[in-house]
């Protein structure tokens, strides 16, 4: 997996994606937000969505459930991940969260004064405290304004205690940038090289999946539909290859739409597709105009 040179802040053609690193193809994978309902004023146009994961280091977390690509040292697996899966180190100090369902929530624990919010709680954070806004590996607000827009692409993590929060504002400013790093216990005990938020997964160890959960409405990427045909890519697996495949579809023509090759696909049938030519496991890529 690559990045463009610009790091997602800007566009970079495909074919000099996959020269610039002397591959053989190349294929767009993940998501990265691109309408304007995507965009609070924490977050940029071009931002990637999802894990992003290169030689063992996350570039970028996954905040709501997703599926990912992970390549081990050996082998590949398709997986879901979302923030509830990362341990979280603000400055120095490591912070662990588990989901607290009773409050749509995450905690550090039951005794912390430590919660985490995504835009899965509420767009708004109306709380009593010292909220840091993180996006991507770095914080970029303090505050303890009472009621806080949460990022879409990212998450609040509100502290009570005068304390601790005094403490991560220190380390923050010592570490000047960077200062959010994210490690995920399950990926280095599977040995995980890489990973690459998608979705949603297809097929899994040849059975079909289907989660609609995985895009809930107004969460980043807010565009992709199940039931709508449109162009799509695909990473599949069978039981000895790997396979990247495209539906494509050239709707962007003048002809209508009896009159063209293809008209792309639905994600069922897509699925269908895939199952009767053998595939074991697969997850959408990012499709569309990509």
């Amino acid at each position: 997996p690559t990045l463009p040179i610009t790091l997602c802040s800007g566009y970079e053609n495909l074919m000099e994606i996959v020269k610039r690193n002397n591959a053989i193809a190349g294929i767009n994978g993940g998501y990265f937000l691109n309408f304007p309902e995507e965009i609070s004023k924490y977050d940029a146009f071009n931002d990637p969505v999802g894990l992003l994961m290169f030689d063992k280091y996350i570039v970028n977390p996954p905040i709501f459930k997703r599926g990912v690509i992970l390549v081990l040292e050996e082998g590949i697996e398709f997986d879901t991940l979302s923030i509830l899966d990362l341990t979280i180190k603000v400055g120095n100090t490591k912070l662990g969260f588990k989901e607290d369902s009773s409050e749509i929530r995450v905690k550090l624990n039951s005794e912390s004064e430590v919660s985490l919010y995504t835009l899965s709680y509420a767009r708004n954070l109306s709380e009593d405290g010292i909220k840091f806004v993180v996006v991507g590996k770095n914080v970029v607000e303090i505050t303890e304004e009472r009621e806080v827009e949460v990022p879409r692409n990212g998450f609040i993590i509100l502290v009570r205690e005068k304390d601790l929060a005094r403490k991560l504002i220190s380390e923050i400013k010592e570490a000047k940038t960077n200062s959010v790093v994210y490690s995920i216990d399950e990926l280095e005990e599977k040995r995980v090289v890489h990973g690459i938020s998608a979705g949603p997964i297809l097929l899994k160890n040849g059975k079909e999946v289907k989660n609609e959960e995985e895009f809930k409405e107004g969460i980043p990427p807010s565009r992709i539909k199940f039931n709508i045909r449109a162009p799509r890519s695909v990473f599949a697996t069978s039981e000895d290859e790997v396979l990247l495949i495209t539906i494509d579809d050239d709707r962007k023509t003048k002809l209508r739409p009896e009159e063209r090759y293809s008209v792309g696909a639905t994600l069922d049938e897509l699925t269908e597709i895939l199952k009767n030519i053998g595939c074991k496991n697969a997850i959408n890529l990012d499709g569309g105009g990509s």
